[in-house]
């Protein structure tokens, strides 16, 4: 063929071979209309012979499979499944280091997120005020009825610290007892140790009473207030002790003037009044008194006590001896001043049986 396509070759590209219809295609110069549709024409009828993709997989043949190539492609790919498979595990581990690192706190301390009840901002500022450190807010974990109506025992818990900025290291976790509203005991336990498993637990002994309470991690509180001996009259008279028979008919009238005043002056301090009595019980000489009475205990709740005033009438200023004793000392021993030592203006002795002993041992204060 010339530079020029003939449009009569048009009908002779189709006996032509593959190879010359590729040297026209592809191997001269279309630089004429013709010679390109010469050229796209040829291409055609070149692409038109070439057979379709075989959709059959090809056959490999074992001797190449089982070469050295094909072994290491599997092993490859067993490397870097295990590869993957040691870094998940790498994953995994750091994250359970994590999260063991991250300090959880013990359900115990959920009391505490809680919302404040009225009361327990009342408790919460009471214990401020008593120089408790609270990193937390007060929450009682349980309440106990006493003996009067009205009167509760307490159990409250909280996080000590000096401010939320206070490292846990340095917390502590506090309990406290309230009785008939009056804090009466108190204990902190460092927080580590706290976490840690140990259980706050505490036996104290009140007048008239043992106190027992305590708070776990897993939130178990318990509190407990028992009483050493009787808590009522009928209690008391049950007991049998002629001195209390005494007193009760001694009292029956009411208390003169000079007993009540008497009673007022040596009263302790929170003492509360007595349940019977005050009654004269012995005088020497108009000049020398003992006085008894039955008072209830100063720990809510706990043992009555037996009292004995003993003083000089007529003399001002003159020494007063005020002792209490709970209603079981009272009865294994009755009440007593120490022997006469040369100091003491008088000595007495109340005991159980109802004898009294009373002797002023000077004539001046």
């Amino acid at each position: 063929m010339g530079d020029d396509a003939d449009p009569d070759a048009f009908d002779g590209l189709e006996a032509l071979d593959d190879v010359a219809l590729a040297r026209i295609a592809h191997g001269r110069v279309a630089d004429s209309p013709e010679s390109r549709m010469l050229a796209q024409r040829a291409a055609r009828i070149l692409a038109g012979r070439r057979p379709a993709p075989d959709p059959t997989p090809p056959v490999v043949d074992q001797s190449l499979a089982d070469g050295p190539d094909a072994a290491d492609a599997p092993r490859a790919s067993r490397v870097s499944v295990r590869v993957l498979i040691a870094a998940a595990l790498a994953v995994v581990a750091l994250i359970a280091v994590a999260l063991v690192a991250i300090p959880r706190e013990p359900p115990a301390f959920a009391v505490v997120e809680r919302p404040a009840t009225p009361r327990e901002r009342v408790l919460d500022e009471r214990l401020a005020g008593t120089g408790g450190l609270l990193f937390s807010g007060v929450r009682v974990l349980q309440s106990v009825v006493l003996t009067e109506p009205g009167e509760l025992l307490e159990l409250v818990a909280y996080r000590g610290g000096a401010s939320p900025r206070t490292p846990p290291s340095e917390r502590t976790v506090c309990l406290a007892v309230f009785a008939a509203d009056r804090l009466w005991s108190r204990t902190c336990l460092p927080e580590p140790a706290f976490l840690s498993g140990g259980d706050v637990s505490i036996l104290e002994s009140l007048p008239g009473a043992e106190l027992r309470y305590g708070w776990g991690p897993g939130g178990t509180s318990s509190v407990q207030l028992t009483p050493t001996g009787p808590t009522d009259l009928v209690e008391l008279t049950a007991m049998g002790l002629p001195a209390v028979r005494n007193l009760v008919l001694a009292a029956e009238d009411g208390p003169s003037f000079l007993v009540r005043s008497l009673e007022l002056i040596t009263r302790p301090s929170g003492r509360p009044e007595a349940l019977f009595g005050p009654a004269e019980l012995a005088r020497v000489d108009e000049t020398w008194i003992l006085i008894g009475a039955v008072r209830r205990s100063p720990t809510p709740g706990g043992e009555l006590e037996v009292c004995a005033i003993a003083t000089r009438i007529g003399v001002a200023s003159a020494p007063i001896d005020s002792s209490c004793v709970t209603a079981s000392e009272f009865a294994s021993a009755g009440i007593a001043t120490p022997p006469a030592d040369g100091l003491r203006p008088f000595v007495y002795a109340w005991r159980p049986d109802g004898t009294i002993e009373l002797e002023g041992l000077t004539s001046t204060p």
